[in-house]
């Protein structure tokens, strides 16, 4: 994750990019450290059968957060996309990135990315630049390959390849695509 300055975020709520999902060993405990501390608790925990024990925070900034409590993957656990269309969304990201279609512990249709889930819920959805989550990355093993073969796809690229040299003297490059629903999508290479 990186973050980046922005003077008045929009919400992620609402967004193509809603929200984004962390897991962790013990919920309530968790919720009770970051009540503590101040955070927005916008819904509290509660079992979903089937699934896990999930909440719902909010940052200062206007990010939607889902805490959840799967012992089979902590840390970052899932990317929620919102679209009218959540199927055919998550079937161009199978075509444009890889990965097949699978279900979170057999209920919640996604993909699967080396594991953590890019989920889909169905629902009108504004463009994720300008909100607390302003676009996501996916990093392929050469940033101009992959720019070549989405343009073939007719992926729209907001941003041809370039070289970027971050202060810490890492080098990269780099380039945005356009997904559905407005979805800011950074290739990144290092």
């Amino acid at each position: 994750m990186i973050f980046q300055k922005n003077d008045k975020p929009e919400p992620s709520s609402g967004s193509v990019l809603d929200h984004v999902g962390f897991s962790v060993t013990d919920l309530d405990a968790t919720l009770k450290v970051l009540q503590a501390d101040g955070v927005k608790i916008v819904q509290p925990a509660r079992d979903v059968a089937g699934l896990f024990k999930l909440a719902f925070i909010e940052d200062p900034w206007g990010t939607r957060i889902e805490v959840v409590q799967d012992p089979e993957k902590l840390g970052l656990h899932h990317v929620h996309l919102r679209s009218p269309d959540p199927a055919g969304m998550l079937a161009w990201y199978v075509d444009k990135f890889g990965g097949s279609l699978s279900k979170l512990k057999g209920r919640l249709d996604g993909i699967n990315y080396g594991g953590v889930w890019m989920l889909a819920q169905q629902g009108p959805a504004t463009p994720s630049a300008g909100h607390s989550i302003d676009h996501m990355g996916m990093r392929p093993v050469n940033v101009d390959n992959a720019v070549t073969a989405l343009k073939a796809k007719n992926v729209k690229v907001t941003t041809e390849p370039r070289p970027l040299t971050l202060p810490s003297g890492v080098s990269m490059r780099l380039a945005f695509i356009e997904g559905p629903e407005g979805v800011r999508i950074e290739l990144v290479q290092r």
